[in-house]
């Protein structure tokens, strides 16, 4: 799972179109289609799209077995 697919997969499960998704995270929508895509976004407008999903990027270091739960 990439973190396009990821951001796509949260979103539809939330019920929300890509234009309407945009507009509450503060991007447009070119840019969702580029980061579900899996093509480069800025950072900025990653973490923005994550915020808006309840979601958060955390970085470990490549090769790291990670493991998370929710509360």
């Amino acid at each position: 799972h990439d973190i396009g697919s990821a951001v796509r997969e949260a979103r539809k499960l939330d019920g929300r179109n890509q234009v309407d998704f945009a507009e509450r995270a503060g991007v447009s929508r070119s840019t969702v289609q580029r980061l579900e895509r899996g093509d480069d976004v800025s950072v900025d407008a990653l973490l923005s799209a994550l915020a808006e999903l309840g979601l958060e990027a955390i970085i470990v270091p490549r090769g790291a077995h990670v493991s998370v739960s929710t509360r």
